[in-house]
């Protein structure tokens, strides 16, 4: 079973921002790098304040953990830091979804071609 580890120190982040590749999408900004050590997939989780008030982005960091935690499977072996900078569209469940599942067909993709 795939765990999912949880990224809280600074450090933590900005080595995945420095090191890692982007995907950007509908004012959501995923950092992400494959760690070859694990199998688990370890996230980072920060929306900004611009986004809304702490309700609103409590809510998102608990819609963002539920989706990872449904995708942990395709997901394995990735550390990813997704930051929310702007609710341009009331990010909903629907939409994050949406979000993620861009973001896994390109991890996709990335893995057959390094395989090949």
């Amino acid at each position: 079973m795939i765990s999912i580890e949880v990224i809280k120190k600074s450090r933590d982040f900005l080595k995945i921002i420095s090191i890692g590749r982007k995907f950007s999408l509908l004012g959501v900004v995923i950092y992400y790098s494959q760690d070859s050590n694990s199998e688990n997939l370890k996230i980072g989780i920060s929306i900004k304040k611009k986004v809304g008030s702490a309700v609103v982005r409590n809510k998102l960091k608990r819609q963002i953990k539920a989706l990872s935690r449904n995708n942990a499977i395709s997901l394995s072996g990735v550390v990813m830091i997704m930051i929310v900078r702007e609710n341009k569209l009331n990010l909903n469940y629907e939409s994050l979804s949406r979000i993620f599942d861009s973001f896994i067909n390109k991890v996709k993709d990335i893995r057959e071609t390094n395989e090949c």
